[in-house]
């Protein structure tokens, strides 16, 4: 919790600059565990901050959670990213890619995830996220999320 706390702190200093270095997102989610059929959910927050023009370092971290089941798993990335049409336009799209982690605190798997989405900006600092993501790990597909939720820079 308290890297969450960090995370989102650093986000809005350096999204308070003129030209914002950072975003943040929160997020709801909607996941397939492999042999599901999307019914599951997830919420959660990231940041995008930027290094060089469009590259940035993305991570995020979420609860997922079946819907006759709160009790579910973490979800944590560490991500680059690279966002095209950075401050050009009202439409930003990205790719990104990196480590994941799925964890339910007593065990983990580790995964690599990979996906991309865009950013719609509605106003100078706030916008509208859509994104997809895959997990997988060994050559197999653990988790596919359709994530949407509002950009903050």
């Amino acid at each position: 919790m308290k890297l969450l706390f960090l995370l989102a702190w650093t986000a809005f200093t350096l999204a308070a600059q003129d030209a914002p270095r950072a975003q943040i997102h929160g997020f709801l989610g909607i996941d397939n565990i492999a042999g599901h059929n999307f019914d599951a959910n997830s919420a959660g927050v990231g940041a995008d901050v930027f290094v060089y023009k469009g590259a940035a370092v993305s991570p995020s971290g979420a609860w997922l959670y079946t819907r006759d089941n709160a009790r579910g798993l973490g979800v944590f990335t560490i991500n680059g990213s690279y966002h095209f049409l950075r401050g050009k336009s009202r439409v930003e799209p990205f790719v990104t890619a990196g480590y994941g982690a799925l964890t339910n605190f007593s065990g983990g798997q580790s995964t690599v995830n990979y996906g991309g989405g865009a950013n719609f900006w509605f106003r100078r600092h706030l916008g509208f996220r859509a994104e997809l993501l895959n997990f997988q790990s060994s050559g197999y597909r653990e988790l596919t999320t359709i994530r949407f939720g509002v950009s903050f820079r």
